[in-house]
């Protein structure tokens, strides 16, 4: 079985540090029932980006329906934890 993963690109590593903030203060809120985390994946040849994947640390077994509810909250509420994680970012950087 495949877990679910979400792939992506990104020109900043600063933006891959606010996700992962935003979705570990996801999972310590207990908005989560996984922690999840943000892999370098596999890149080929032809493709100058880096690709990250946001996937399931699967460290206890869960079922898919738990992790289809994990990726339901995120796509209701990370955007407004990234941004909130990169303003906080922006902010030490002063």
């Amino acid at each position: 079985m495949k877990i679910p993963r979400v792939w992506f690109y990104a020109d900043s590593v600063v933006h891959i540090r606010a996700l992962a903030n935003a979705v570990n203060r996801l999972h310590n809120a207990g908005r989560l029932s996984v922690r999840w985390r943000i892999v370098l994946t596999y890149s080929d040849a032809n493709n100058p980006d880096t690709t990250f994947s946001l996937e399931p640390d699967l460290s206890a077994d869960r079922s898919l329906d738990v992790l289809q509810g994990d990726l339901r909250v995120m796509a209701d509420e990370l955007a407004e934890g990234f941004w909130l994680a990169c303003d906080g970012l922006a902010a030490t950087a002063r």
